[in-house]
């Protein structure tokens, strides 16, 4: 990572370009450290980043365990469809639902369908999962009829900790664990490999 900068919110950013792209990037923002891959060629690349900002950061960066509310593990992927965003998401996750009963209405057209839903994954539900779609269709789009090519639509999943106040927060055990359970919930429950 070669590019440093200073944004206009404040926040700091530390990033890899590759052909006008980041890759890789670790940001320092007023409440949160983000660090991120893009594309890698495999899980491994992208965890051995955060690990090593995990490492760090109470070193270079002063944060403790007791400075952490929550900590993500998140997957982002794009998928490239020209068209009504919200239709496709519509007919994908809602076409076998009660909600599907609101298309049949004349004239009827989804013009803003982005569900998102969080679970708890443990008993105090300190432990969460987030899975959301997010369309960039707008309702503009849909009257014209007229759909970018070049934005894509969006799945986020995220699991989310919110540690027990206290010094004894490990960030490396948290983190490897809820890349375990990241994982596993993206390909069996996401998006199921068959």
């Amino acid at each position: 990572m070669n590019n440093f900068a200073r944004r206009e919110t404040g926040e700091y950013v530390l990033e890899q370009e590759q052909e006008g792209q980041r890759i890789r990037w670790v940001a320092l923002e007023s409440d949160r450290i983000v660090a991120g891959y893009a594309d890698p060629d495999n899980t491994g690349q992208a965890y051995a980043l955060h690990h090593q900002v995990l490492e760090l950061m109470p070193y270079m960066l002063g944060v403790s365990p007791l400075d952490i509310d929550s900590m993500d593990v998140s997957y982002t992927m794009d998928f490239d469809y020209q068209g009504n965003h919200d239709e496709v998401i519509a007919e994908a996750l809602l076409s076998n639902s009660s909600f599907s009963s609101l298309f049949d209405i004349p004239e009827a057209k989804p013009v803003n369908c982005c569900p998102s839903i969080i679970v708890a994954l443990s008993e105090d539900c300190r432990l969460q999962a987030r899975v959301g779609v997010e369309s960039r269709t707008s309702a503009f789009d849909v009257r014209g009829e007229k759909f970018k090519t070049d934005d894509p639509i969006s799945l986020y999943f995220t699991v989310r900790r919110y540690p027990l106040p206290g010094p004894d927060f490990n960030t490396q055990a948290a983190y490897k664990e809820q890349c375990k359970i990241a994982e596993n919930l993206m390909f069996e429950k996401v998006i199921p490999i068959s």
